[in-house]
């Protein structure tokens, strides 16, 4: 084959192999290959090739339970980010790769410019990345701001009712909640469904390399087959007919059919076997009459012995017994004897007749050495062709095989290689699971804060004062606000493993989908680019016009066509070249023409052998044997009847007056030891006679229609053209041998085209492959970043509002006073003058309409307690809250008795005791202020020392109720 078209064929092959490499079936036991056989008419009866198993690929991954729902979301939003493939720009790279090949320079902005197809994703990737930045440095600013009293730091809040404020940032938390707790359940399960995929990856694989391995082996077996098995059975049907002379055997097979030589060779044939039957039936009769006169002799003996006997147990039983018939009535000395002459004459006209036969079979053999000698040289020019021939058909399969063959050893490499990784890497991949666990672990962290901060916050929230919350309620907003600083410090590290993780996989599931659908080969390397032409056209065959696209091989694949068709290798391999050899190898052989047109055959026929042959019956003297007097001895009986002797012996067994079984035995004993093997001797001679007797009568037809045939033979040698024959016979015997040659074509290109390599196993492993990369484990990457991701997403709304909800659940320091509200003008609503309040001036800033008064006199012209804060003439006063005090634990307390005695001033409120108010047991009594009294008033709270102004003893000093109320 032409070293262009090696080269295409290399390609060709390299481009099988490279996606048996990409697509890596304990194959079912394959049928045995017929092989070919020549019937009675030497015709080559072909056989078929190896039929190739389907695969048995491993699907058990099928099994698998997948999060369909995260799947069907995660794909979802990856199609409607990516948004198809941008096969223009794709198609664009793949020409400049092309036509100018891959330079260090062009590959960043060849990879730009299929970039620029994807904004979606970069968009995405770059709001990720500024996230991953910007969110912890908002986080750190946040940190310091809180440390310096910004932010929410700064522990006041506004005294108004924020009830339904707190409820509804209580619900949008827990709803936040609610999302990252399922989106951190989801990465679990996904992580679980990740890692029962890699689990199966081991038997996928080893599953389809080895379909793979056996595809390339079953292709390997057929092209053994069609080279080693067909082609060489044709080869040598060929090289056989040169080497063993056929054509000579061929022109004298033309002698005895179409001569009739071959009657005269059967006519002296059966001239030959019935002189030797005739021999045979001579020397068995005499040996037979001896034999018969010598144990004839035994018998009469036996025979009168037996009488005795008889006679004396006769005598003891008065005449009871039958007479005994002792007599034996044949004579055998009187058969005649063959004599040595008759004997001699039969032995001699056996050994003329085979003469003669020798004679013509040695003329037959004369002139096929006279062919192989007149063809000896045309025979070896041609088998030098074949040689040339046989060159370029193993050359053209070998290729093929030794490709192959790499092939099958490189994936055989692949699974050993991978198969040694997962033993090294095993535990490697269980740290896959604790990388993936620790993220979950990380967002499940952040819920239980969450959870711990809302349900610690809400179930033991106090409403009134943002003072008086419980520390319960204070604890859980440092949750919350533990829970913010773990966010913060998650957040990058999350949404990184988010962008990466989409960005690749991403990407490669947007490809799944185009890879099953075989569109992502039809918009790029199957694009007819209309100045170009097919890509892989012109890679395979150096021609851009040849349609051969990879979406039509797999195709032809998936119904199971060969790989013949599939590629289109009629476009490279026509059959030509080989039959062109065979065209060449069928010029050499009609240089065989010439070399017999000497060849003689006209002496076939020995001379004499008419005339030996008309006097051949008188010579042998058949007709003096005496086969009368042979069938009158023969013919007489040795007793009265055959079975004599049997009788009579069973005639004693049963006598009732007398005993005998010896003499019985005896008889039996003569019957079969004498009497039978003289039958079977007369039998044997009758035959012999009835042989001479036979070739007697057939002898002087059979020398007659030999004869005949002789003249006729005589007759067709001398008027054939010996010349025109042998010409003749050479073309039908080069037909004959090109026949064969061509045979083989027809029947290879048959094969080749319709049987050879069926693909249908490539398909199942490329469908299989997409199946479980694309379904299984390019999916359960698509999980783990969806589902990391949409916690990391509600990650900034729960921020938010842990710092809201902390602002309520944390106990403040002091009250802020409202903003002023502003009219339309912008402008602030003034304050009435007439209310006298400037000199209520206490630490939240709040006014009050009313005075204080001191206490009237003592009982019993007054009553303790009635002074205090007395209403005023003020008609903008409104009244205030009833107001109670409460314990640590939040229950109510009693008011303190009446003060005795003279009263105090009360010391001023300081920070360490507890602020409390009380509401009188008379309705009608305004609010009244606490008074002194052991146990009551301003009290140290628990573990932290006396406030100030006060002793020790827990006394109060003072009682300037101006700075106790609130």
């Amino acid at each position: 084959m032409a070293n262009t078209r090696r080269g295409g064929v290399s390609l060709w092959i390299q481009l099988c192999c490279l996606l048996l490499v990409i697509t890596a079936y304990s194959p079912d036991q394959a049928e045995a290959a017929i092989e070919p056989s020549l019937n009675e008419d030497g015709e080559i009866v072909w056989g078929s090739l190896v039929e190739i198993p389907p695969s048995n690929l491993y699907t058990d991954f099928n099994d698998v339970e997948k999060p369909e729902g995260i799947l069907d979301m995660a794909e979802g939003f990856a199609d409607f980010i990516v948004n198809g493939l941008p096969y223009e720009a794709i198609r664009e790279v793949a020409m400049d790769v092309k036509d100018d090949g891959i330079k260090d320079d062009d590959i960043a902005s060849s990879a730009w410019s299929v970039a620029q197809g994807f904004w979606g994703v970069i968009i995405l990737f770059s709001l990720g990345f500024l996230l991953m930045i910007f969110v912890p440095l908002i986080g750190f600013c946040f940190c310091c701001c809180r440390c310096c009293g910004k932010c929410g730091g700064k522990r006041s809040q506004l005294d108004s009712n924020l009830g339904c404020k707190r409820v509804t940032l209580s619900l949008l938390f827990l709803a936040v909640i609610a999302i990252v707790c399922a989106g951190m359940a989801f990465t679990n399960s996904a992580n679980d469904f990740q890692g029962v995929v890699i689990k199966e990856s081991d038997a996928a694989f080893i599953s389809l390399s080895n379909a793979a391995l056996n595809y390339t082996k079953d292709i390997t077996n057929q092209i053994d087959y069609m080279v080693n098995v067909q082609y060489y059975f044709a080869d040598q049907v060929i090289r056989n007919s040169l080497i063993d002379n056929t054509l000579g055997t061929d022109v004298t097979d033309y002698i005895k059919e179409d001569l009739e030589l071959q009657a005269v060779i059967d006519d002296l044939s059966v001239i030959s076997s019935n002189l030797t039957s005739v021999g045979k039936a001579y020397e068995d009769l005499n040996n037979d009459r001896e034999f018969l006169i010598a144990i004839e002799a035994q018998l009469e003996a036996n025979l009168t012995d037996i009488a005795a006997k008889l006679q004396t147990a006769n005598s003891s039983c008065d005449d009871c017994l039958k007479p005994f018939d002792d007599n034996v009535y044949t004579d055998y000395s009187m058969l005649p004897i063959v004599s040595e002459e008759q004997m001699r004459r039969v032995t001699e006209g056996l050994e003329g007749v085979n003469e003669f036969s020798k004679q013509i079979t040695n003329s037959l053999k004369e002139i096929e050495s006279e062919v192989q000698a007149a063809t000896n040289d045309t025979v070896v020019e041609v088998i030098i062709a074949m040689d040339s021939t046989q060159e370029t058909v193993v050359d053209s399969f070998n290729e093929l095989e030794d490709l192959i063959v790499q092939a099958s050893d490189a994936l055989t490499d692949a699974q050993t290689t991978y198969t040694g990784y997962l033993e090294d890497y095993s535990e490697y991949l269980d740290y896959r699971w604790y990388f993936f666990l620790a993220v979950t672990c990380s967002i499940l962290l952040v819920v239980i804060l969450m959870i711990i901060g809302i349900t610690m916050g809400t179930i033991c929230y106090k409403s009134g004062d943002p003072r008086d919350r419980s520390g319960t309620s204070n604890c859980g907003g440092n949750f919350l606000i533990l829970n913010v600083f773990f966010m913060f410090l998650f957040f990058p590290i999350l949404i990184l493993l988010v962008c990466v993780l989409f960005t690749v996989f991403g990407l490669v599931s947007a490809t799944c989908t185009p890879l099953r659908t075989l569109e992502f080969y039809e918009q790029t390397i199957d694009y007819n680019y209309s100045e170009s032409g097919y890509y892989l056209g012109e890679l395979l065959y150096n021609n851009s016009e040849y349609d051969v696209t990879v979406s039509g091989m797999l195709r032809a694949c998936q119904a199971d066509a060969t790989l013949y068709n599939a590629t289109k290798l009629y476009y490279l391999f026509d059959f030509e070249e080989l039959n062109q050899e065979y065209k060449n190898l069928e010029e050499s052989l009609t240089g065989l023409v010439g070399d017999v047109e000497d060849i003689k055959f006209d002496n076939v026929i020995p001379a004499g052998l008419e005339t030996y042959l008309n006097g051949l019956v008188a010579a042998v003297g058949l007709s003096e044997f005496d086969a009368a007097t042979y069938n009158q001895e023969l013919d007489k009986s040795i007793l009265v009847s055959q079975s004599y002797l049997n009788d009579y012996a069973t005639y004693l067994d049963e006598h009732p007056d007398i005993s005998l079984p010896e003499i019985a035995d005896d008889l039996r004993d003569i019957q079969e030891n004498v009497v039978d093997p003289i039958e079977a001797r007369v039998v044997s001679m009758k035959a012999d006679v009835t042989t001479v007797t036979s070739v007697n009568h057939s002898l002087p037809l059979n020398v007659d229609k030999t004869i005949e045939d002789l003249e006729k033979v005589n007759s067709l040698v001398a008027t054939v053209n010996e010349t025109a024959v042998a010409i003749n016979i050479t073309e039908q015997y080069i037909t004959y041998l090109t026949d064969v040659g061509y045979s083989f074509l027809i029947q290879n290109e048959y094969q080749i085209m319709n049987e050879f390599a069926k693909c249908k196993n490539l398909w199942d492993i490329y469908d299989t492959t997409l199946l479980y990369s694309c379904g299984y484990f390019v999916n359960s990457f698509n999980a783990l970043w969806f589902t990391i991701g949409w916690s990391v997403f509600f990650f900034l709304p729960a921020i938010i509002l842990s710092v809201k909800l902390a602002k309520h659940y944390r106990i403040m320091q002091e009250v802020r006073q409202p903003k002023p509200k502003r009219k339309k003008n912008n402008n602030t609503q003034p304050i009435p003058e007439d209310v006298g309040l400037e000199e209520m001036n206490y630490p939240d800033n709040s006014r009050s309409d009313e005075r204080l008064y001191p206490p009237p006199l003592p009982p019993p012209n007054g009553y303790y307690n009635q002074g205090g804060m007395v209403d005023i003439d003020n008609h903008h006063y409104q009244p205030d809250e009833e107001q109670w005090r409460y314990d640590s634990r939040g229950n109510r307390i009693a008011p303190p008795p009446y003060n005795q005695g003279t009263v105090p001033p009360a010391p001023k409120r300081t920070s360490g005791y507890e602020p409390y108010t009380y509401l009188p047991a008379d309705p009608q009594v305004i609010v009244h202020g606490p008074t002194y009294h052991p146990g009551y008033g301003p009290q140290a709270a628990p573990g932290m020392p006396p406030p100030h102004g006060m002793s020790s003893s827990s006394q109060p000093m003072g009682n300037d109720f101006s700075d106790t109320l609130f």
